[in-house]
């Protein structure tokens, strides 16, 4: 303690470092006793004043104010560039690729160009220009246009004794001041402004070298975009765009520079509107471009799960910027749009700014690899996957759409691969998965019971995996829907289910969670919960919380927290079996032990070729039928469906408000009123239209050529020993030993080119060099009549074939009799493979036509298509659209594969109009 320092002990300070209450006062300033901190805040000011001629000093306490950060000047564009990145690094903590980020900021920065907001001028630095709905926020910012409101007049009272306001003289010379003032600001303006037209350029690079929060002091005349400009010269004449962008006070009361909402097309208005959505979409693309695994439905689940959320963006923002950016955000009107959004309106929205940053194609992303997650999403055997891959491998799709810049349905084709192949396995009708499920019960039972008899004798037999048995899966999917849905509330609103009060209590709460957090980040955040009506409403719920406790106590007991995941059904089930696991008895619910059981571990082949099956009921000395399941005789044909022609042209009711005319007489009333005509929305075609003879026989002969082009020989031979040339020029077999398929065994017949055979008519893959592999001149080098190796050859039929012999066809089948009184011999039921279809054109119908088409369906395949679309979040009339694609091609579009050699070939002969119309029509989706 030095000389001159005074100790106090009677001061209201502690000390930030070490708690201390003792200070010492040094040259007006307070330091700790104990550590020596100096207090910033507080400083003591000595005030001396004479009464009486006498001399006191006092001590007043004067706070220090600390300088307060200039607030920021975000545009609407930057305010969405953080949000952008925000929600970048939250995908890539999910598992998105690194080419994201990179991706991302090249779609971003092509649609600021395309909005002329950045990166649209290389020959000079120019400031963003504005659209045609700019925000007063952006027009501030930039060009210091401040935000004008109309002044309302204030109703004045008349007193009683003159009628009339009196203004004292004080506010009447404050009122000439303010006048003359503004009329010096006027002549300052319009001589800044004359400036401005000459030195623009100047004006813009240093204001945009400075930052586009420009605190030049002085007002910049307004620049519009290409398209704002050429929507605003339909409002008014080129010279009034002007007057308008000169007025930075709002002077001009004429009319407003923004034109009405409904007066501009709505394309333009979604494309030009900064919001939420173009965010999303852009996201979207930059997923599909980069061919990362999360898909377009992904990405929607994960924002109505909200772990893509815009709900509490201000944690995007830096720590400086971030509690002045709940003003900001409701300036720019971030908070009118909403935060979440159907996979419809994204997949619309993709079209438009593809078409607009000119993205004409889209990556096709991997579809066996897609429709291996979603089999893995609904449970089901691999070997669905395998026999998707070879229907794949057979008839690879190209996805093409009918427009430019469409954005196809990739998770809806995947999802109709699953539904075609289960279709042809259980056929779907209604009645024959009914049978084949009886029948594989009862095969299950017997493999089970041979299977344990085995292993008594053998314990290192492996037993054969249980055949799929399409009843009880669909009892597993529907209670897995139960059971998950009551943990997850977006998972219960996703598959339609009733939600617990439970849910919507955590729902309010992480509502309540959410409003806080925002409040943590805004400058207002501590006087928020003064506010009276949040604070009411918080204690309304918190009271109705702890009721529902008292009675009750269980109800809310189990919280999991789910994260993101590519196949949430399937994860979340697992992560909730865990959780009921390790809670034991204490568990509130109890899992019913047939959910345990993992279907993925099932098997359909026997469905398919049951030599195997049958080989090892026989090493037990069974016997195993193997019996198609015929028809259904209950079909009928209701023919092909399209919407009615009638619907089309009829005029649809006016929604505005009409006048009554009171003035009428019953009569007149009565002659007034017209029955309306009952018009079918949907209707079936059961008579078809065929193409003339001429035409149809016209279809035949050219079916004839392609057939005879196919099937005749590579060339004629001409009369040579083939013999002779043979043992004179033998290629010898190259292959490997232990493989034997690895390479294809050389030709039979080989030929020598002479000068008697024409070369020029073989095929090139038929005659080619052994050296360099180009097209044979005339030489003595031998020639193949056929390609040595097996170019472009996938085997898709390996282990598909099963002996026809051994299964029976039978035309009644009796689904109690499928195992014998001697217990001996066991019967197994697999389907005819005869796929039914109900065709038509499915595209943009209405929900009282979806409603008719859906009454036309089995109950049991509308719930397979019902449950695959919600498994992706698309509407069901979407995965039939592309099943239709899929039975048209392989049921219709295609020759027979009975005949298949190296090709398919396209059918094009179909004499049914209708039919080949609507082959050709969706054969432009394949």
């Amino acid at each position: 303690m030095e000389d001159g320092d005074e100790l106090v002990n009677n001061t209201n300070l502690v000390c930030k470092v070490c708690g201390e209450q003792q200070f010492t006062l040094r040259e007006g300033f307070f330091y700790c006793q104990e550590c020596g901190t100096k207090q910033e805040q507080v400083r003591a000011v000595e005030v001396e004043h004479e009464e009486d001629f006498t001399e006191v000093k006092k001590l007043k306490k004067q706070k220090i104010k600390s300088v307060k950060a200039e607030k920021p000047n975000l545009t609407s564009w930057e305010c969405y560039n953080y949000i952008l990145r925000g929600l970048v690094n939250d995908l890539l903590s999910f598992g998105a690729k690194e080419e994201l980020k990179l991706m991302t900021l090249q779609l971003w920065a092509a649609y600021l160009r395309r909005n002329e907001v950045a990166f649209f001028s290389r020959k000079r630095v120019e400031l963003p220009k504005l659209g045609v709905r700019y925000l007063q926020r952006d027009a501030s910012a930039l060009y210091n246009h401040a935000l004008q409101r109309r002044a309302q007049k204030r109703k004045r009272r008349r007193t009683d004794d003159s009628g009339t306001s009196l203004v004292s003289s004080e506010t009447a010379s404050n009122r000439a001041f303010r006048k003359s003032r503004r009329k010096l600001d006027e002549s300052t303006y319009s001589l800044h402004s004359s400036m401005n037209s000459t030195d623009y350029s100047q004006t813009s690079c240093s204001s945009a070298n400075t930052s586009s929060t420009g605190t030049t002091g002085r007002a910049i005349k307004l620049q519009f975009s290409a398209r704002a400009r050429k929507q605003l010269k339909k409002m008014m004449p080129v010279k009034h765009i002007e007057k308008h962008a000169l007025d930075a006070e709002g002077n001009l009361k004429c009319h407003s520079l923004k034109p009405l909402a409904r007066s501009i097309n709505r394309t333009e208005h979604a494309l030009l509107t900064m919001n939420t959505r173009q965010i999303y979409t852009i996201i979207a693309i930059a997923l599909n471009l980069i061919g990362d695994d999360i898909q377009l439905c992904d990405l929607v689940r994960f924002i109505d799960e909200e772990h893509v959320s815009t709900k509490n963006v201000l944690e995007y923002f830096p720590e400086n910027i971030a509690p002045h950016c709940k003003q900001i955000l409701q300036e720019i009107q971030f908070y009118k749009y909403p935060t979440k959004y159907s996979d419809k309106a994204l997949r619309e929205h993709i079209e438009q700014l593809s078409k607009f940053i000119n993205i004409k194609t889209f990556n096709q992303p991997d579809l066996i690899k897609l429709t291996e997650r979603y089999v893995t999403e609904l449970n089901l055997p691999a070997d669905i996957t395998t026999y998707i891959e070879r229907l794949i491998n057979l008839l690879p799709p190209h996805m093409r759409t009918r427009v430019m810049y469409v954005y196809p349905a990739y998770e809806a084709r995947a999802m109709a691969y699953i539904i075609f192949v289960l279709k042809l396995l259980f056929g779907l009708d209604g009645h024959t998965e009914k049978q084949l499920s009886h029948a594989a019960r009862k095969t299950n039972q017997s493999l089970h019971n041979l299977s344990l008899k085995g292993r008594g004798s053998n314990a290192n037999l492996t037993p054969l995996p249980s055949l799929l048995v399409w009843d009880d899966w669909v009892e597993f999917i529907e209670m897995r829907k139960v059971i998950v849905a009551h943990y997850n509330s977006n998972f219960c609103r996703q598959f339609k289910q009733c939600q617990s009060t439970a849910q919507i209590l955590e729902e309010m709460e992480e509502e309540q969670r959410t409003r806080m957090e925002q409040a943590a980040h805004t400058i207002e955040g501590d006087a928020m919960e003064n506010n009276s009506k949040i604070a009411t409403m918080h204690r309304i719920f918190q009271q109705f919380v702890d009721e529902l406790n008292s009675t009750l106590p269980t109800e809310r007991k189990d919280v999991i927290k789910f994260p993101p995941s590519l196949t949430p059904a399937h994860s979340y089930f697992k992560r909730i079996l865990l959780h009921c696991s390790n809670a034991g008895e204490n568990a509130t619910y109890k899992i019913p032990e047939f959910m345990r059981i993992d279907y993925m571990q099932r098997t359909l082949a026997p469905y398919v070729h049951a030599k195997e099956l049958k080989e090892f009921f026989n090493q037990h000395k069974w016997q195993l039928d193997v019996r198609r399941v015929p028809c259904a005789k209950e079909r009928n044909c209701v023919g092909l469906f399209r919407p009615s022609a009638e619907n089309k042209g009829r005029v649809k009711h006016d929604i505005g408000n009409k006048k009554a005319d009171f003035d009428i007489s019953e009569e007149q009333w009565l002659a007034t009123i017209k029955e309306e005509e009952l018009i079918e929305e949907l209707e079936f075609n059961t008579q078809y239209a065929y193409y003339e003879k001429n035409y149809v026989k016209k279809m035949q002969v050219e079916a004839m050529k392609r057939q005879q082009a196919v099937n005749v020989a590579p060339f004629d031979a001409p009369n040579v020993s083939i013999e002779t040339d043979l043992n004179k020029n033998q290629v010898p077999c190259v292959g490997d030993v232990d493989n034997e398929n690895s390479i294809p065994s050389p030709p039979v017949q080989t030929l020598t080119a002479n000068d008697e055979l024409d070369v020029s008519k073989l095929p090139s893959i038929s005659a080619f060099s052994e050296c360099d592999m180009e097209p044979i001149k005339v030489s003595n080098l031998p020639l193949a009549l056929e390609p040595r190796r097996g170019l472009n050859r996938v085997n898709l039929f390996a282990e598909l074939s099963d002996d026809e012999e051994d299964i029976v066809e039978s035309s009644e089948v009796n689904s109690n009799m499928t195992e014998d009184e001697n217990e001996r011999k066991c019967t197994l039921l697999t389907s005819n493979m005869d796929c039914w279809t109900l065709l038509g054109y499915s595209h943009n119908l209405t929900n009282c036509q979806k409603k008719i088409l859906e009454s036309k369906f089995p109950r049991t395949f509308f719930w397979l298509l019902e449950t695959c679309a919600q498994s992706i979040n698309v509407d069901w009339c979407i995965i039939y659209e592309e099943l239709i694609t899929i039975e048209l091609m392989f049921a219709y579009g295609i020759e027979d594969l009975n005949e298949f050699q190296d090709c398919v070939r396209f059918k094009y002969n179909n004499p049914i109009k209708d039919f080949n119309m609507l082959i050709n029509s969706y054969r432009e989706l394949w």
